[in-house]
């Protein structure tokens, strides 16, 4: 059994831009640089944090704080949020952007959403996504109680359109056969839309599993961070762990960063893009 489909909010297809030989866009506009970030924030349910939170951070809802005034400081063209869950970081997220895709859930679904939000500062045409389903792809443990997926948006830059997905696996190192299964549905639906884009998220993999994403190269896509950073480590996790990832199809990779904070149990990577 595959992905669960969502209904799309807006019915423009997607649309295919032409790539060179080497899988960049073929541009007929200067297009400036394209800053991604992507982060899991470590916002849970408020009743889950006020239970079970790292008691190496800070409080919840100043760490919330914190994001917010990293942000602030920022000017990202796009954000992919992973573990946005508490409405109060939903709300403040949301407001910091003039386009955002808000909300991940299966119709008709009695579990927590998916935590995922896409902001833009570019116009978002088309917003559709794919719950992960599946005895494997489901999930195990507590994952099983959420509607974990992929959250596709194209926007409109000014040299064309751009796809984006933003996804989150199945957390634990015990479960690679869950993120193994995922991945191939996260594929499956990447393939359907042609054109330049971006795969970006949290994908909770260990570094023996890191070989379970050729799937996705073999898609056109490149590592950003090996692409702008070949002979530096990434570890976006401690202790020395890189759980998260940036991926692109027809956009280059001219720098890359992890910004380590008190504000979240991950890093945020951030990738400038042209």
């Amino acid at each position: 059994m595959g992905t669960r489909a969502v209904a799309a909010h807006a019915a423009d297809p997607g649309r295919e831009v032409p790539l060179d030989s080497r899988g960049v866009a073929r541009r007929t506009h200067v297009c400036d640089a394209v800053r991604l970030l992507t982060w899991n924030v470590y916002q849970r349910p408020s009743w889950v944090a006020a239970f079970h939170d790292d008691p190496s951070l800070p409080p919840q809802t100043a760490r919330l704080d914190g994001i917010l005034g990293f942000l602030d400081g920022t000017s990202f063209d796009v954000i992919c949020v992973q573990e946005a869950f508490s409405h109060a970081a939903r709300r403040a997220l949301s407001a910091r952007y003039r386009h955002v895709y808000a909300l991940l859930r299966a119709p008709d679904s009695i579990r927590l959403h998916s935590g995922l939000m896409i902001l833009s500062r570019h116009p978002i045409v088309h917003r559709d996504g794919a719950v992960f389903r599946g005895a494997l792809g489901g999930g195990r443990e507590v994952d099983r109680w959420v509607d974990k997926g992929v959250m596709h948006a194209e926007m409109l830059l000014p040299d064309g359109p751009l796809h984006v997905f933003n996804t989150h696996l199945q957390a634990q190192p015990a479960n690679a056969d869950v993120r193994r299964a995922q991945i191939d549905q996260l594929c499956r639906r990447v393939s359907r839309f042609p054109g330049r884009a971006v795969v970006a998220g949290d994908f909770n993999l260990e570094s023996d599993e890191q070989a379970n994403l050729a799937r996705l190269l073999q898609l056109g896509f490149r590592d950003l961070w090996s692409e702008a950073r070949a002979d530096d480590s990434c570890v976006t996790h401690p202790p020395g762990r890189r759980y998260d990832f940036a991926f692109s199809r027809g956009l280059r990779a001219e720098g890359a960063k992890v910004h380590a904070t008190a504000f979240s149990d991950h890093g945020a990577l951030s990738v400038e893009c042209s």
